[in-house]
Protein backbone atom coordinates (compact mmCIF):
# COMPACT_ATOMS: atom_id res chain seq x y z
CA UNK A 1 0.00 0.00 0.00
CA UNK A 2 2.85 2.70 0.93
CA UNK A 3 4.33 2.13 -3.00
CA UNK A 4 1.01 3.40 -4.09
CA UNK A 5 0.65 6.22 -2.36
CA UNK A 6 4.57 6.90 -3.09
CA UNK A 7 3.33 6.78 -6.86
CA UNK A 8 0.94 9.47 -6.50
CA UNK A 9 1.55 11.70 -3.66
CA UNK A 10 5.43 10.67 -2.78
CA UNK A 11 8.64 12.80 -4.24
CA UNK A 12 8.89 11.48 -7.58
CA UNK A 13 4.48 11.04 -6.99
CA UNK A 14 2.33 12.24 -10.13
CA UNK A 15 1.47 15.37 -8.03
CA UNK A 16 4.87 16.19 -7.07
CA UNK A 17 5.81 16.20 -10.71
CA UNK A 18 2.76 18.14 -11.97
CA UNK A 19 2.54 20.91 -8.80
CA UNK A 20 6.09 21.40 -8.29
CA UNK A 21 8.33 19.77 -11.15
CA UNK A 22 7.15 21.05 -14.46
CA UNK A 23 6.58 24.11 -13.28
CA UNK A 24 9.66 24.48 -11.98
CA UNK A 25 11.44 23.27 -15.05
CA UNK A 26 9.47 26.09 -17.51
CA UNK A 27 10.48 28.67 -15.20
CA UNK A 28 14.01 27.34 -15.23
CA UNK A 29 13.59 27.46 -19.46
CA UNK A 30 12.58 30.48 -19.28
CA UNK A 31 14.71 32.24 -16.63
CA UNK A 32 17.32 31.33 -19.43
CA UNK A 33 15.56 32.43 -22.79
CA UNK A 34 15.41 36.16 -20.57
CA UNK A 35 18.62 36.18 -19.90
CA UNK A 36 19.44 35.30 -23.32
CA UNK A 37 16.85 38.14 -24.54
CA UNK A 38 18.88 40.34 -22.08
CA UNK A 39 22.42 39.22 -23.82
CA UNK A 40 21.25 39.96 -27.37
CA UNK A 41 20.23 43.39 -26.88
CA UNK A 42 23.09 44.15 -24.15
CA UNK A 43 20.71 45.86 -21.59
CA UNK A 44 22.85 45.24 -18.53
CA UNK A 45 25.99 47.16 -20.70
CA UNK A 46 23.65 49.87 -22.47
CA UNK A 47 22.44 50.70 -19.02
CA UNK A 48 26.39 51.03 -17.33
CA UNK A 49 27.71 52.81 -20.67
CA UNK A 50 24.58 55.10 -21.59
CA UNK A 51 26.39 58.56 -21.64
CA UNK A 52 29.88 57.45 -23.59
CA UNK A 53 30.31 58.02 -27.36
CA UNK A 54 29.59 55.65 -29.60
CA UNK A 55 31.91 54.51 -32.00
CA UNK A 56 34.15 56.10 -30.16
CA UNK A 57 33.19 60.08 -31.77
CA UNK A 58 34.30 62.10 -28.24
CA UNK A 59 31.86 64.99 -29.90
CA UNK A 60 29.09 66.30 -28.42
CA UNK A 61 27.06 64.70 -31.72
CA UNK A 62 28.57 61.22 -31.10
CA UNK A 63 27.67 61.71 -27.11
CA UNK A 64 23.42 62.65 -28.30
CA UNK A 65 23.58 59.51 -30.95
CA UNK A 66 24.83 56.93 -28.33
CA UNK A 67 22.57 58.58 -25.48
CA UNK A 68 19.64 57.91 -28.19
CA UNK A 69 20.70 54.13 -29.60
CA UNK A 70 21.35 52.99 -26.06
CA UNK A 71 18.06 54.32 -24.85
CA UNK A 72 16.18 52.84 -27.55
CA UNK A 73 18.11 49.21 -27.27
CA UNK A 74 16.88 49.64 -23.41
CA UNK A 75 13.50 50.13 -24.17
CA UNK A 76 13.33 47.22 -26.45
CA UNK A 77 15.13 45.01 -24.48
CA UNK A 78 13.36 45.91 -21.25
CA UNK A 79 10.11 45.20 -23.28
CA UNK A 80 11.68 42.04 -24.80
CA UNK A 81 12.51 40.78 -21.22
CA UNK A 82 9.35 41.84 -20.06
CA UNK A 83 7.37 40.29 -22.73
CA UNK A 84 9.34 36.65 -22.06
CA UNK A 85 8.71 36.72 -18.19
CA UNK A 86 4.68 37.53 -18.81
CA UNK A 87 5.27 34.58 -21.50
CA UNK A 88 6.50 32.06 -19.35
CA UNK A 89 4.37 33.15 -16.36
CA UNK A 90 0.83 32.56 -18.54
CA UNK A 91 2.62 29.03 -19.53
CA UNK A 92 2.98 28.23 -16.09
CA UNK A 93 -0.83 29.67 -15.28
CA UNK A 94 -2.40 27.23 -18.42
CA UNK A 95 -0.33 24.73 -16.83
CA UNK A 96 -2.35 24.75 -13.74
CA UNK A 97 -5.73 25.66 -15.47
CA UNK A 98 -5.82 23.33 -18.06
CA UNK A 99 -6.54 20.09 -16.52
CA UNK A 100 -9.42 21.99 -14.26
CA UNK A 101 -10.96 23.76 -17.68
CA UNK A 102 -10.94 20.07 -19.34
CA UNK A 103 -12.67 18.59 -16.23
CA UNK A 104 -15.25 21.17 -16.60
CA UNK A 105 -15.98 20.92 -20.11
CA UNK A 106 -14.80 24.26 -21.06
CA UNK A 107 -11.80 22.94 -23.29
CA UNK A 108 -11.78 19.26 -24.94
CA UNK A 109 -8.53 17.15 -25.01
Amino acid sequence: MRGKIGLLFGQFGFVHWWVIGIPTALWRRGYIWIQTVGNVFAVKDMAQHLGEPIFQDPTWQGRLIGIFIRIFRLIVGLFAEALFTAFVLILILVWYVLPFAAMYGMVRL
